[in-house]
């Protein structure tokens, strides 16, 4: 089985580190047999990006 999952986080977001970290623990409790298929997307979240 092969779980995919996309996560899409700005990194100076205190909640996306939260997050992503409760991701981690809940992965290490799956069936060792399950794969996972884990995508990054970043945001802007905080103003902190700019285009060009």
């Amino acid at each position: 089985m092969t779980l995919h999952i996309t996560i899409t986080s700005d990194f100076i977001c205190p909640w996306c580190f939260i997050g992503e970290h409760r991701l981690a623990k809940a992965m290490d409790t799956l069936p060792a047999d399950t794969e996972i298929a884990l995508q990054q997307d970043a945001a802007c979240t905080g103003g902190t990006c700019s285009n060009g």
